[in-house]
């Protein structure tokens, strides 16, 4: 089952509670042998785990915006 999570902060960057939240909700779901995680932040800063897949917004090429 593939999984897409959307959030602001993820460990190593804790700025509040949605951080630990995004890491135990995302580290459980990759204990579940048949899941695949994209989470997706603003600004990854490279030191993320390596359990799911990080995309970094900034890095999405927006097409057809003039």
């Amino acid at each position: 089952m593939k999984v897409l999570m959307f959030g602001w902060e993820f460990p190593p960057k804790i700025y509040g509670g949605l951080a630990v939240a995004s890491y135990g909700i995302t580290k459980g779901l990759s204990l579940q042998g048949d899941m695949e995680t994209t989470f997706c932040l603003p600004k990854p800063c490279g030191d993320e785990e390596k359990f799911l897949n990080i995309i970094g917004m900034n890095q999405v090429p927006l097409c057809g915006v003039m």
